[in-house]
């Protein structure tokens, strides 16, 4: 078994006091809130993600302080050249947040192949389709962020997808890129927009952006 890093082990340490502190209801909390940001591949990382849950709890930290520790934690972990970013305008309804990332999702898979890992297989034997093989982080953005964002994409060179308010309306994807192409090229009406690219660049393109909660 892989021994954890000292400033794990340190972590760990400092988890257990903690949740001392905190008691239950912030144990609870914590609880609540982390299953869906820590690495599959270890439980360190959700042992750090309580610990930054649970010190956020006993010292009211604002959520901009838990949201800017989830990344560095997510990332930290992760040994990628390249990052992907998929950004939703924040004032759309829930169904429509959920439609626009899944679709940009396959957008960027498609665009990148390569990036897909292995396909899964249950303990049956059955195979079931591959997933992108790193990281998608999901950011939120008013119109003049998501706007900036695709105009740096462009700059940068950055593999894009887009989605754009009109394809709320369509019904295939014909329809979907005739409404793209109808739109005025250097200031669409995007609603949705995710980007893949070497790290800085990715970064320099949301600078400013926060991460959908």
């Amino acid at each position: 078994m892989q021994r954890a890093p000292e400033h794990w082990r340190s972590d760990q340490f400092r988890l257990r006091n903690v949740r001392r502190r905190a008691g239950e209801r912030a144990s609870a909390e914590a609880n609540r809130l982390t299953p869906f940001v820590f690495s599959p591949k270890s439980s360190i990382g959700r042992q750090f993600i309580n610990i930054i849950v649970l010190e956020s709890f006993l010292n009211q930290a604002p959520l901009r302080t838990y949201a800017a520790r989830r990344t560095q934690c997510m990332e930290s972990n992760m040994e990628f050249d390249t990052k992907v970013a998929v950004i939703v305008l924040e004032d759309l309804a829930i169904w429509q947040k959920l439609n626009v990332t899944a679709f940009l999702a396959t957008g960027i898979a498609g665009a990148a192949p390569h990036a897909l890992g292995a396909p899964y297989e249950d303990a049956s034997g059955r195979t079931h389709a591959r997933l992108l093989g790193q990281p998608m982080m999901i950011y939120k953005a008013n119109a003049s962020g998501l706007l900036r964002a695709y105009r740096q994409s462009i700059e940068r060179e950055l593999t894009r997808a887009v989605y754009v308010r009109a394809m709320f309306s369509t019904g295939h994807d014909e329809a979907n890129r005739e409404a793209f192409r109808r739109e005025p090229p250097n200031a669409p009406d995007l609603v949705g927009l995710a980007i893949r690219g070497v790290k800085n660049g990715v970064d320099k393109a949301i600078k400013g952006l926060s991460l959908h909660p």
